[in-house]
């Protein structure tokens, strides 16, 4: 699947037009068409007017709202219709400040708001995604990380599934692919970066060093040597690395503190003596 296949198609309040939702329904095979706007806005005011809950003004304020979100759209577009070109469907939603003020609402009495923007912003790198789909997805739905690296080069076998949330129809899939579709089905908004071929030697530093640097990396691939590689760089960059490994009846997670000392060793030591250079 072509790398644009694997993008939601957005189009923004302000940025487009009626005219290009229009060109869009023409050009595009769309199966099935959702409107949550409305739905989304009534959540919108419900947290953001949290003192009017129970009083006799809240309806009325809330149709206020509503009706100052939704006027003149057959003029000016409203919110975000998104488009997702692997399922066909279509969404119009809100736009990405208020979806982003809206899904990480709940989160406000566990995290300050400080605490979530800066959760937000933090780029996340991710090495192989059997496990680390799982990785990938669930730091989306807890609304960290709008930006992360991807790297895989397999494609999906039916033993995969005992650890990847897969449809059986989509055997022989890139692994990137379905992550990606996965991450952007919850957060249209994401950030994406593709290592579709994985990470090499050649490519490594791309992936550490290059920009959006991420602030961490989860290491979950087989191939030792690049275990080392990447913590030979990690380590010079001053980049945590957190490795889950699968044990068969168990999985071993390991913290790699290199933002807080350089000195650590490889695996925290527990490898014993291993090679810096490979």
């Amino acid at each position: 699947m072509s790398q644009e296949n694997i993008q939601p198609i957005i189009l923004s309040e302000g940025q487009a037009t009626p005219e290009d939702l229009k060109q869009l329904r023409e050009a595009q095979t769309i199966w099935k068409e959702s409107d949550v706007f409305e739905s989304q806005l009534r959540e919108l005011f419900e947290i953001t007017h949290p003192t009017l809950i129970g009083t006799g003004e809240y309806e009325k304020q809330r149709t206020i709202f509503i009706q100052e979100h939704t006027a003149n759209q057959e003029k000016q577009l409203k919110g975000s219709w998104v488009y997702f070109p692997w399922s066909g469907r279509l969404v119009h939603m809100l736009s990405k400040d208020e979806y982003t003020l809206l899904r990480t609402n709940r989160n406000r009495n566990l995290i300050t708001q400080e605490e979530q923007k800066k959760l937000l912003d933090f780029c996340v790198g991710i090495v192989g995604l059997s496990v680390g789909s799982n990785v990938a997805t669930a730091l989306t739905y807890g609304g960290i990380a709008n930006t992360i690296k991807l790297a895989e080069f397999d494609t999906l076998e039916t033993t995969n599934l005992n650890r990847i949330r897969a449809r059986v129809d989509q055997i022989g899939i890139e692994k990137i692919d379905i992550t990606a579709q996965q991450v952007y089905e919850a957060n249209p908004y994401a950030e994406l970066h593709f290592f579709s071929q994985g990470v090499d030697k050649t490519m490594l530093s791309e992936f550490v060093v290059g920009e959006p640097k991420p602030k961490l990396i989860f290491e979950i691939i087989d191939s030792f040597e690049m275990k080392i590689h990447l913590r030979n760089l990690a380590r010079e960059k001053r980049i945590p690395v957190i490795m889950v490994t699968n044990l068969g009846d168990r999985v071993l997670m390991d913290v790699e503190r290199y933002d807080l000392d350089k000195n650590i060793e490889f695996f925290n030591g527990r490898a014993g003596r291993v090679p810096y250079d490979m």
